[in-house]
């Protein structure tokens, strides 16, 4: 997989140079675990009191999308990735058992 693959961005605040690399780093992880092929796009925004992450991966095999609101970067971050983690999740077992099912 190449890491060339995901965008992240921001919008409404400046991340420390932390919170920019936690934040690749469980964007990378995401990636990781996606279909083959994919790419990613994360955006994290600040508006007043509240953080927005959304995440979009594009793949052959499909799209997946989360999105979460809070006030904590932190919370609203792990809340994405395991949003994002269950729908992987999810696809990889239809397909698994789509694939026994018809050997």
């Amino acid at each position: 997989m190449k890491f060339e693959d995901i965008v992240l961005n921001y919008q409404g605040f400046n991340p420390s140079e932390l919170v920019d690399s936690h934040l690749n780093l469980i964007v990378r992880a995401i990636y990781e675990k996606a279909p083959y092929g994919s790419s990613l796009k994360a955006h994290f925004s600040q508006s007043e009191d509240m953080f927005k992450g959304v995440i979009k991966i594009t793949s052959k095999a499909g799209s997946f999308f989360a999105t979460t609101t809070g006030p904590v970067l932190n919370d609203v971050s792990q809340k994405l990735f395991q949003q994002i983690r269950q729908r992987l999740d999810k696809w990889k077992t239809n397909r698994f058992t789509v694939l026994n099912g018809s050997c």
